[in-house]
């Protein structure tokens, strides 16, 4: 836009911005915890981690924070044949938190 254009428009009012926008910003969904997000994403069972690494940068997470969360929530993290593409997190079971 030129610098004249700009001199010659109206000033705007000063307006709060629920009366701008369509909607209250309280509305927005907001994206679910890291935490709640790895519980939804293993409570079917075991996801392969480069998958859910996928997943969760699809969707916004850092992967540090779902580090974190992992252990926070002492998700297993298993190796079933040696090479780097099969590693998997599981939920823990009741019994291994009940001996945590």
């Amino acid at each position: 836009m030129s610098a004249t254009m700009m001199a010659t428009m109206p000033a705007m009012p000063a307006m709060p911005a629920t009366e701008v926008l369509p909607y209250h910003l309280e509305s927005v969904p907001l994206r679910p915890s890291a935490r709640s997000w790895i519980i939804r994403a293993l409570i079917r069972g075991p996801r392969r981690v480069s998958e859910l690494r996928e997943l969760a940068r699809k969707q916004g997470y850092r992967w540090g924070t779902i580090l974190t969360v992992k252990a926070s929530l002492g998700v297993i993290a298993a190796n079933y044949d040696g090479a780097s593409s099969s590693w998997v997190w599981r939920l823990p079971t009741i019994y291994e938190l009940e001996g945590a």
